[in-house]
Protein backbone atom coordinates (compact mmCIF):
# COMPACT_ATOMS: atom_id res chain seq x y z
CA UNK A 1 0.00 0.00 0.00
CA UNK A 2 1.30 3.45 -0.87
CA UNK A 3 2.20 5.53 2.24
CA UNK A 4 0.16 8.34 0.72
CA UNK A 5 -3.11 6.47 1.16
CA UNK A 6 -3.09 6.29 4.98
CA UNK A 7 -1.91 9.90 5.10
CA UNK A 8 -4.73 11.01 2.83
CA UNK A 9 -7.30 9.05 4.83
CA UNK A 10 -6.10 10.50 8.13
CA UNK A 11 -6.05 14.01 6.69
CA UNK A 12 -9.64 13.61 5.48
CA UNK A 13 -10.66 12.29 8.91
CA UNK A 14 -9.02 15.27 10.58
CA UNK A 15 -11.23 17.56 8.51
CA UNK A 16 -14.39 15.44 8.80
CA UNK A 17 -13.94 14.49 12.48
CA UNK A 18 -16.13 11.36 12.53
CA UNK A 19 -17.82 10.08 15.68
CA UNK A 20 -18.09 6.58 14.18
CA UNK A 21 -16.39 4.73 11.35
CA UNK A 22 -18.11 2.01 9.32
CA UNK A 23 -15.49 0.06 7.38
CA UNK A 24 -15.53 -2.89 5.04
CA UNK A 25 -14.28 -6.09 6.63
CA UNK A 26 -11.01 -5.90 4.68
CA UNK A 27 -10.63 -2.12 4.74
CA UNK A 28 -7.43 -1.24 6.64
CA UNK A 29 -7.82 2.52 6.21
CA UNK A 30 -11.19 2.74 7.95
CA UNK A 31 -9.91 0.76 10.91
CA UNK A 32 -6.76 2.88 11.07
CA UNK A 33 -8.76 6.12 11.08
CA UNK A 34 -10.89 4.82 13.97
CA UNK A 35 -7.83 3.79 15.99
CA UNK A 36 -5.95 7.06 15.43
CA UNK A 37 -8.95 9.21 16.26
CA UNK A 38 -10.07 7.06 19.15
CA UNK A 39 -13.61 6.52 17.87
CA UNK A 40 -15.58 3.26 17.57
CA UNK A 41 -15.88 1.45 14.29
CA UNK A 42 -18.25 -1.15 12.93
CA UNK A 43 -17.44 -3.76 10.32
CA UNK A 44 -19.59 -3.85 7.20
CA UNK A 45 -19.66 -7.32 5.70
CA UNK A 46 -19.81 -6.72 1.96
CA UNK A 47 -19.51 -10.46 1.53
CA UNK A 48 -19.90 -13.47 3.81
CA UNK A 49 -17.63 -13.49 6.90
CA UNK A 50 -14.04 -14.53 6.31
CA UNK A 51 -13.25 -18.14 7.16
CA UNK A 52 -11.36 -18.54 10.45
CA UNK A 53 -7.83 -19.13 9.07
CA UNK A 54 -8.22 -16.33 6.52
CA UNK A 55 -9.51 -13.89 9.15
CA UNK A 56 -6.57 -14.75 11.44
CA UNK A 57 -4.04 -14.26 8.63
CA UNK A 58 -5.62 -10.93 7.71
CA UNK A 59 -5.44 -9.69 11.30
CA UNK A 60 -1.79 -10.72 11.65
CA UNK A 61 -0.94 -8.86 8.44
CA UNK A 62 -2.57 -5.69 9.76
CA UNK A 63 -0.80 -5.46 13.12
CA UNK A 64 2.52 -4.07 11.77
CA UNK A 65 0.67 -1.38 9.85
CA UNK A 66 -1.02 -0.14 12.99
CA UNK A 67 2.32 -0.11 14.83
CA UNK A 68 3.78 2.05 12.08
CA UNK A 69 1.27 4.72 13.09
CA UNK A 70 1.78 4.27 16.82
CA UNK A 71 -1.68 2.90 17.56
CA UNK A 72 -3.22 -0.39 18.58
CA UNK A 73 -5.90 -2.02 16.50
CA UNK A 74 -9.18 -1.99 18.40
CA UNK A 75 -12.03 -4.50 18.02
CA UNK A 76 -15.18 -3.42 16.17
CA UNK A 77 -18.36 -2.66 18.10
CA UNK A 78 -20.61 -4.54 15.68
CA UNK A 79 -20.67 -6.51 12.44
CA UNK A 80 -23.21 -5.16 9.97
CA UNK A 81 -24.34 -8.07 7.82
CA UNK A 82 -26.51 -7.69 4.71
CA UNK A 83 -26.91 -11.46 4.32
CA UNK A 84 -30.25 -12.87 5.54
CA UNK A 85 -30.10 -15.52 8.24
CA UNK A 86 -31.54 -18.23 5.98
CA UNK A 87 -28.41 -18.12 3.81
CA UNK A 88 -25.95 -18.37 6.69
CA UNK A 89 -24.30 -21.54 7.96
CA UNK A 90 -23.39 -22.68 11.50
CA UNK A 91 -19.74 -22.47 10.44
CA UNK A 92 -19.98 -18.72 9.69
CA UNK A 93 -18.01 -16.94 12.41
CA UNK A 94 -18.56 -13.31 13.41
CA UNK A 95 -15.92 -11.45 15.45
CA UNK A 96 -18.54 -9.43 17.37
CA UNK A 97 -22.30 -8.98 17.64
CA UNK A 98 -23.99 -9.39 14.26
CA UNK A 99 -26.59 -6.82 13.23
CA UNK A 100 -28.47 -7.57 10.04
CA UNK A 101 -28.83 -4.54 7.78
CA UNK A 102 -31.21 -4.47 4.85
CA UNK A 103 -29.55 -5.14 1.49
CA UNK A 104 -30.59 -2.60 -1.11
CA UNK A 105 -29.68 -2.25 -4.79
CA UNK A 106 -27.67 0.75 -5.88
CA UNK A 107 -29.81 3.73 -6.92
CA UNK A 108 -29.20 7.28 -8.04
CA UNK A 109 -30.01 10.33 -5.94
CA UNK A 110 -31.10 11.98 -9.19
CA UNK A 111 -34.00 9.54 -9.54
CA UNK A 112 -34.70 6.66 -11.95
CA UNK A 113 -32.46 6.31 -15.00
CA UNK A 114 -33.79 5.42 -18.45
CA UNK A 115 -33.59 1.73 -19.28
CA UNK A 116 -33.60 0.38 -22.85
CA UNK A 117 -36.96 -0.94 -24.06
CA UNK A 118 -37.89 -3.74 -26.44
CA UNK A 119 -40.44 -2.30 -28.90
CA UNK A 120 -42.69 -4.94 -30.40
CA UNK A 121 -41.48 -7.56 -27.90
CA UNK A 122 -43.47 -6.55 -24.85
CA UNK A 123 -44.71 -9.34 -22.61
CA UNK A 124 -41.64 -11.52 -22.94
CA UNK A 125 -39.41 -12.22 -19.91
CA UNK A 126 -36.49 -9.81 -19.55
CA UNK A 127 -33.18 -11.47 -18.70
CA UNK A 128 -30.61 -9.10 -17.21
CA UNK A 129 -26.99 -10.09 -17.93
CA UNK A 130 -24.27 -8.45 -15.85
CA UNK A 131 -20.73 -9.40 -14.93
CA UNK A 132 -20.61 -6.70 -12.25
CA UNK A 133 -17.95 -4.04 -11.76
CA UNK A 134 -14.92 -6.32 -11.38
CA UNK A 135 -15.06 -8.78 -14.28
CA UNK A 136 -14.45 -7.29 -17.74
CA UNK A 137 -14.81 -10.20 -20.16
CA UNK A 138 -16.50 -9.34 -23.44
CA UNK A 139 -15.96 -12.91 -24.69
CA UNK A 140 -17.99 -14.28 -21.78
CA UNK A 141 -20.72 -11.70 -22.43
CA UNK A 142 -20.87 -12.71 -26.09
CA UNK A 143 -21.08 -16.41 -25.22
CA UNK A 144 -23.80 -15.83 -22.62
CA UNK A 145 -25.86 -13.69 -24.97
CA UNK A 146 -25.37 -16.20 -27.78
CA UNK A 147 -26.72 -18.98 -25.56
CA UNK A 148 -29.78 -16.87 -24.71
CA UNK A 149 -30.85 -15.73 -28.18
CA UNK A 150 -32.58 -19.04 -29.09
CA UNK A 151 -34.98 -18.43 -26.19
CA UNK A 152 -38.10 -16.30 -26.53
CA UNK A 153 -36.79 -13.70 -24.07
CA UNK A 154 -35.58 -10.11 -24.13
CA UNK A 155 -31.92 -9.75 -23.20
CA UNK A 156 -30.80 -6.66 -21.30
CA UNK A 157 -27.00 -6.47 -21.05
CA UNK A 158 -25.28 -4.27 -18.49
CA UNK A 159 -21.62 -4.80 -19.45
CA UNK A 160 -18.53 -3.55 -17.66
CA UNK A 161 -17.89 -1.91 -21.03
CA UNK A 162 -19.83 -2.03 -24.27
CA UNK A 163 -16.93 -3.55 -26.20
CA UNK A 164 -17.62 -6.68 -28.18
CA UNK A 165 -21.41 -6.63 -28.47
CA UNK A 166 -21.35 -4.55 -31.64
CA UNK A 167 -19.22 -7.19 -33.35
CA UNK A 168 -21.79 -9.92 -32.78
CA UNK A 169 -24.49 -10.66 -35.34
CA UNK A 170 -27.25 -10.44 -32.76
CA UNK A 171 -30.95 -9.75 -33.32
CA UNK A 172 -31.25 -6.05 -32.48
CA UNK A 173 -34.87 -6.34 -31.38
CA UNK A 174 -33.99 -9.01 -28.79
CA UNK A 175 -30.79 -7.59 -27.27
CA UNK A 176 -30.23 -4.19 -25.68
CA UNK A 177 -27.17 -2.78 -23.92
CA UNK A 178 -27.85 -0.63 -20.87
CA UNK A 179 -24.28 0.65 -20.35
CA UNK A 180 -24.17 1.97 -16.75
CA UNK A 181 -27.60 2.15 -15.15
CA UNK A 182 -28.17 1.83 -11.37
CA UNK A 183 -29.05 -1.72 -10.38
CA UNK A 184 -32.35 -0.66 -8.82
CA UNK A 185 -33.59 0.53 -12.21
CA UNK A 186 -32.32 -2.56 -14.05
CA UNK A 187 -33.98 -4.93 -11.60
CA UNK A 188 -37.27 -3.05 -11.86
CA UNK A 189 -37.69 -4.18 -15.48
CA UNK A 190 -36.13 -7.67 -15.19
CA UNK A 191 -37.59 -11.12 -14.57
CA UNK A 192 -34.34 -13.04 -14.09
CA UNK A 193 -30.70 -12.08 -13.53
CA UNK A 194 -27.58 -13.72 -14.95
CA UNK A 195 -24.42 -12.73 -13.07
CA UNK A 196 -21.03 -13.89 -11.86
CA UNK A 197 -22.35 -14.13 -8.26
CA UNK A 198 -20.77 -11.01 -6.81
CA UNK A 199 -22.20 -10.39 -3.34
CA UNK A 200 -23.71 -7.02 -4.26
CA UNK A 201 -25.54 -8.36 -7.31
CA UNK A 202 -26.73 -11.51 -5.53
CA UNK A 203 -28.10 -9.58 -2.55
CA UNK A 204 -29.66 -6.86 -4.69
CA UNK A 205 -31.39 -9.46 -6.85
CA UNK A 206 -32.64 -11.39 -3.84
CA UNK A 207 -33.96 -8.17 -2.30
CA UNK A 208 -36.24 -7.85 -5.32
CA UNK A 209 -37.34 -11.49 -5.24
CA UNK A 210 -35.90 -12.38 -8.66
CA UNK A 211 -34.45 -15.79 -9.56
CA UNK A 212 -30.89 -16.10 -10.85
CA UNK A 213 -28.53 -18.08 -13.04
CA UNK A 214 -25.03 -17.73 -11.65
CA UNK A 215 -21.67 -18.20 -13.36
CA UNK A 216 -19.13 -17.75 -10.51
CA UNK A 217 -15.90 -16.11 -11.67
CA UNK A 218 -13.29 -15.94 -8.91
CA UNK A 219 -12.89 -14.33 -5.49
CA UNK A 220 -15.78 -15.08 -3.09
CA UNK A 221 -18.24 -15.76 -5.88
CA UNK A 222 -18.36 -19.57 -5.72
CA UNK A 223 -19.35 -19.30 -2.04
CA UNK A 224 -22.02 -16.69 -2.80
CA UNK A 225 -23.38 -18.89 -5.59
CA UNK A 226 -23.50 -21.93 -3.32
CA UNK A 227 -25.59 -20.04 -0.78
CA UNK A 228 -28.00 -18.65 -3.39
CA UNK A 229 -28.33 -22.10 -4.97
CA UNK A 230 -30.25 -23.23 -1.89
CA UNK A 231 -33.33 -22.54 -4.00
CA UNK A 232 -33.23 -19.12 -5.62
CA UNK A 233 -30.58 -19.79 -8.25
CA UNK A 234 -29.12 -22.31 -10.65
CA UNK A 235 -25.32 -22.40 -10.91
CA UNK A 236 -23.45 -23.13 -14.14
CA UNK A 237 -19.77 -23.65 -14.91
CA UNK A 238 -19.48 -22.23 -18.43
CA UNK A 239 -20.99 -19.26 -20.29
CA UNK A 240 -22.54 -21.50 -22.94
CA UNK A 241 -24.61 -23.26 -20.27
CA UNK A 242 -26.46 -20.09 -19.31
CA UNK A 243 -29.19 -20.32 -21.95
CA UNK A 244 -30.46 -23.81 -21.01
CA UNK A 245 -30.22 -22.88 -17.32
CA UNK A 246 -32.32 -19.75 -17.87
CA UNK A 247 -34.94 -21.80 -19.69
CA UNK A 248 -35.05 -24.23 -16.75
CA UNK A 249 -35.40 -21.49 -14.13
CA UNK A 250 -38.11 -19.63 -16.04
CA UNK A 251 -40.08 -22.86 -16.43
CA UNK A 252 -39.87 -23.75 -12.74
CA UNK A 253 -41.71 -21.29 -10.44
CA UNK A 254 -39.97 -22.69 -7.36
CA UNK A 255 -36.91 -20.53 -8.07
CA UNK A 256 -38.90 -17.30 -8.05
CA UNK A 257 -40.81 -18.48 -4.97
CA UNK A 258 -37.57 -19.18 -3.10
CA UNK A 259 -36.16 -15.79 -4.05
CA UNK A 260 -39.41 -14.14 -2.96
CA UNK A 261 -39.14 -15.78 0.44
CA UNK A 262 -35.62 -14.42 0.88
CA UNK A 263 -36.80 -10.99 -0.28
CA UNK A 264 -39.33 -10.98 2.56
CA UNK A 265 -36.55 -11.72 5.07
CA UNK A 266 -34.42 -8.90 3.65
CA UNK A 267 -37.34 -6.46 3.77
CA UNK A 268 -37.83 -7.27 7.47
CA UNK A 269 -34.20 -6.44 8.31
CA UNK A 270 -33.03 -3.20 9.91
CA UNK A 271 -32.80 -0.22 7.60
CA UNK A 272 -29.40 1.49 7.34
CA UNK A 273 -30.85 4.50 9.20
CA UNK A 274 -32.08 2.27 12.04
CA UNK A 275 -28.68 0.59 12.31
CA UNK A 276 -26.95 3.97 12.43
CA UNK A 277 -29.18 4.99 15.33
CA UNK A 278 -28.25 1.78 17.18
CA UNK A 279 -24.55 2.44 16.73
CA UNK A 280 -24.70 6.06 17.83
CA UNK A 281 -26.60 5.41 21.08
Amino acid sequence: MSPARPAEALAAAEEFRPDLVVADMVDFLGQLVAAVRGVPYAVHGSTLPLAGPLATAFEKALEPRFREHGVTRTPPVAYLDPWPASLLRPTDEYPVTRIQVRAQPHSSEAGPSPVPRFPGREGRPVVLVTLGTVVDDSTAIESIVGSLTPLDVNILVAPYSGDGLEEQDLPDAQVRSAAFVPMKDLLAVSDLVVSTAGAGTVLATLSRGLPMVLLPMGLDKPVNAERAAAGAALVVARPGQVGPAVAQVLADPSYAAASGAVAAQIAAANTPDAVLEMLLR
